[in-house]
């Protein structure tokens, strides 16, 4: 008899994780616009620069994924440069010439940069795998647990089987 096929582990989707955080880093540039002070908007831009590039990293790291963290400081350093010069000389080759217009394809370019590194990031490194126990029923496909329920005016005992 040929041996079983190995089970795959499942894997659990946490690129939520890295969204909220990417939400916050959102959340505290718009404050830095909107602050009056100069210096309180350049402090507040910093650390919202800050918590996107090292945010994304973190959460990976917490999860215990240390390739993934580096995967995502590659992409959320490395495409806001790379948008940024594709940008820059898109804007040098624009037909009207203002003075302005490799600032604005640079500007365009880093934009879209962090928005590929965002949603990147989320997608394809913010999954990890479910362990379950070697030799257990779960790793084997089927199984039982009991089941305890209660609420203010009954109790109900039972059990829960799977195949």
């Amino acid at each position: 008899m040929p041996p079983a096929a190995a089970v795959p582990e499942p894997e659990r989707w946490y690129g939520y994780q890295t969204l909220l955080v990417d939400a916050g880093a959102l959340t505290l540039l718009v404050a830095g616009i909107a602050a009056d002070d100069q210096s309180a908007r350049t402090a507040i831009g910093v650390g919202a620069g800050a918590v996107y590039v090292v945010g994304g990293p973190l959460v990976h790291g917490l999860h215990g994924r240390g390739l993934a963290a580096v995967g995502s400081f590659g992409l959320r350093a490395g495409l806001p440069l790379l948008g940024g010069l594709v940008g820059a000389l898109l804007g040098d080759l624009a037909p009207y010439d203002d003075g302005d217009e490799v600032v604005r394809g640079t500007v365009v370019g880093a934009l879209g940069g962090i928005a590929a590194g965002v949603a990147l990031d989320a997608t394809l490194l913010g999954w990890e795998r479910v362990p379950t126990p070697e030799g257990t029923a779960a790793a084997a496909g089927f199984g039982w647990q009991p089941r305890v329920t209660a609420t203010a005016t009954r109790t109900e005992l039972g059990v829960t089987g799977w195949f």
